[in-house]
């Protein structure tokens, strides 16, 4: 939605219109009068990514774009946006009263930005916001020194990492500039250098600083452990010469930085799914409270995603395992659990979405290709993690759980051999992977409801934090703490196919 006029070429006996190098406020204005089917396409266009305040946009096309934006059909459908103040606009105020209505907002760069304004913005925002890129930069040092003077190292590192803890690109290019004042608006802690971080965010893979001094750089990695990509330009600490704490700040951590990014640490991604509020078949207690323990639990021992998922329809899930398997790269640690109901049909384990319709109306013989349709083939999880060639899958089923399929010759215990099994789930296998059974093979598990957590989980919260601790001990303390709890009623399963030692979830070094 920007550029110079030299040429374009516009192509409307197809859906989608193609226009190069033409300013799109010219074409939409006039076209928009000519034709109405070209409206009704732009109106509708999906997604707009939008260019506000660069290539000496004058103040005309900039309230046009003002206008534009603001209107509610439009407003869902920005997912891209960049707002710059090169030429003197103040369109930061402008995206500050604005920006709350964005609500699909993917990516935001701010350039030129002024701190009252890029306040106002941050202020504005709400928690949770769905970016995956964020942006702030200046071009020139000038511009960067008039609107930041004096506000100290880190200041809003926290507040940008829980507005967007989805961020997985973030470029924040505050320059340092120190008069012989500091903190006259923001104060530094009593004995600090830099305003600390308390906070981490577990999605962000690259980030760019553009200056950073040694210990703010040092205390940013402990709090951005899986970072991938890291460009930074180290400076001395951001404090006048006179500053008390001045002369006793080491050049600290430069050593340790570089022992942690010659280290050949893998990155290790969760995804906790827990279904517990079902529309036709038995509500269950335990699940949500068990995926949200879990997650939690990884996410303080330092996985870089732990995403919790409750109660999820069967598009959901869908669409969660894809987002999920495309962040899989080859050298991860992978953890998949499932809390909820789950069902064994013909050597299958299938798992069960929050919307699994009654199976009543299903034929005997058509139960698979019902089960096909409305549920999740377990097996078929597995081999998709696999194929995308992680380090180890670790596979987690919590799920071993009575379903009635409402029809009593189905629902005999399956202790007759030439019956379909209809409880209980079957023994999975995979090459390089580990995958984890509530209990055994074919055998149910017994929920209590006065308990918080199902017995599995109680035992994996316990052991799991064990530093240094292989996975495969690590769960042969589970089964041995829920044996000793059921006495021996309820014996998770195992089934060990891994290629790799030492396998550790919670890992630390010296």
């Amino acid at each position: 939605m920007c550029g110079a006029t030299k040429r374009y070429n516009c192509l409307l006996s197809a859906n989608i219109p193609h226009f190069d190098y033409v300013t799109f406020h010219e074409v939409f204005n006039i076209f928009s009068n000519l034709n109405s089917r070209f409206a009704a396409i732009v109106n509708n266009m999906p997604h707009m990514p939008v260019y506000l305040g660069l290539n000496a946009m004058s103040i005309t096309v900039t309230e046009f774009y003002y206008t534009h934006l603001s209107q509610s059909n439009t407003c869902h459908r920005l997912i891209s946006l960049c707002v710059s103040n090169e030429f003197a606009f103040d369109n930061g105020l402008w995206l500050a009263s604005h920006v709350s209505k964005f609500n699909n907002l993917r990516r935001l760069s701010l350039i030129d930005i002024k701190c009252s304004s890029f306040e106002l913005i941050i202020n504005a925002l709400s928690p949770n916001t769905p970016l995956i890129m964020f942006s702030i930069r200046f071009t020139t040092y000038a511009r960067a020194a008039e609107t930041f003077a004096g506000v100290p190292e880190g200041a809003y590192y926290q507040q940008i990492f829980r507005l967007f803890p989805y961020l997985r690109v973030c470029d924040l290019r505050f320059w340092r500039y120190i008069y012989d004042t500091l903190d006259n608006q923001i104060v530094l802690p009593f004995d600090e250098v830099f305003m600390p971080i308390e906070t981490s965010i577990f999605n962000l893979q690259s980030i760019v600083i553009q200056e950073c001094s040694p210990a703010f750089l040092s205390h940013l990695l402990e709090h951005l452990p899986q970072l991938q990509d890291l460009s930074f330009g180290l400076s001395t600490p951001w404090l006048p010469d006179q500053h008390p704490l001045m002369n006793d700040v080491s050049k600290l951590g430069l050593f340790l930085m570089a022992a942690k990014f010659t280290s050949e640490s893998r990155r290790r991604l969760a995804l906790v799914i827990g279904i517990g509020d079902y529309e036709n078949v038995r509500k269950l207690k335990n699940p949500q409270n068990d995926a949200k323990a879990l997650s939690s639990l990884l996410q303080r021992i330092r996985f870089t995603t732990a995403e919790q998922h409750l109660d999820k329809t069967r598009n959901q899930l869908k669409h969660v395992l894809v987002d999920f398997e495309d962040s899989i790269q080859s050298n991860d640690i992978v953890l998949f659990y499932f809390a909820g109901h789950g069902i064994q049909w013909e050597d299958q384990n299938y798992l069960l979405p929050k919307d699994f319709p009654d199976m009543d109306a299903a034929d005997k013989k058509k139960k698979a290709e019902f089960l096909k349709k409305n549920a999740i083939n377990a097996q078929d999880i597995l081999n998709t993690l696999s194929d995308r060639k992680p380090y180890v899958v670790i596979f987690l089923l919590d799920c071993c759980r009575q379903y009635f399929l409402r029809n009593t010759d189905l629902n005999r215990g399956a202790l007759n051999a030439n019956e379909y099994q209809s409880v209980g789930l079957t023994a999975m296998h995979k090459a390089g992977s580990l995958v984890a059974f509530a209990c055994a093979p074919g055998a149910l598990v017994d929920d209590k409801p006065e308990e918080k957590n199902s017995l599995f989980m109680k035992h994996l919260l316990k052991h799991l934090p064990t530093p240094n601790e292989d996975i495969v001990n690590t769960l042969r303390y589970v089964i041995n703490g829920v044996m000793t709890d059921s006495d021996s009623k309820q014996i998770p399963f195992i089934s060990v196919q891994l290629r790799h030692n030492n396998i550790y979830m919670c890992e630390q070094t010296d």
